[in-house]
């Protein structure tokens, strides 16, 4: 990947309840899916939409399967976005690892933490 398009910032979320809200749950995360990109059972990409306000995210479930332990690590990302075909495709071509370098992002893990990556 070209080194100019590692780091990406997209638009801060002003106008959402998660941007705004302090300490985020699961039931804030109230979202409807807009279209599905990718789906299999232990990785999932989509574009969904805040049922509160309509701001869109880039939505990347991501399941590490520990085979011996049985303790699988869950990360789930949610970047803000605009309908922007090109920022869409940016991000879908990024593996998982990449997608870290995009900012801000929302971020839920196995851990049940909900966090801003800003």
């Amino acid at each position: 990947m070209d080194i100019n398009r590692i780091f990406l910032t997209v638009k801060s979320p002003i106008k959402c309840h998660l941007w705004k809200k302090k300490k985020l749950t699961p039931k804030d995360l109230q979202f409807e899916e807009v279209k599905s990109i990718i789906e299999s059972s232990h990785f999932d990409r989509s574009i969904y939409k805040c049922k509160r306000c309509g701001q869109l995210y880039f939505y990347e479930f991501y399941e590490e399967i520990d085979w011996l332990g049985g303790n699988d690590k869950i990360y789930t990302t949610y970047i803000p976005i605009d309908a922007d075909e090109k920022i869409i495709e940016n991000l879908n071509e990024r593996t998982p690892l990449e997608l870290l370098a995009v900012s801000p992002m929302l971020r839920w893990d196995s851990d049940d933490k909900i966090v801003w990556v800003k």
